[in-house]
């Protein structure tokens, strides 16, 4: 018998998703990711301090990086 999907309290949400996917991204250094997650996460929590740091490191990461 195969029971019906129900979500369960631990499941992350679409910011922690971004959030976590974005961190990968730019540990990889894959910028151009990483940026695309920054700004998801700007446009579901703006204020947060998770967000704000984010995107600093993206920000400081571009801005280092030669091209």
């Amino acid at each position: 018998v195969v029971e019906p999907y129900q979500p369960s309290s631990v499941e992350s949400t679409p910011y922690q998703i971004a959030l976590k996917w974005g961190w990968w991204a730019l540990n990889e250094g894959n910028l151009s990711t990483a940026t695309k997650y920054a700004f998801k996460t700007l446009k579901l929590r703006p204020f947060s301090k998770a967000t704000l740091i984010f995107c600093v490191c993206v920000l400081r990461d571009k801005l280092n990086t030669k091209h």
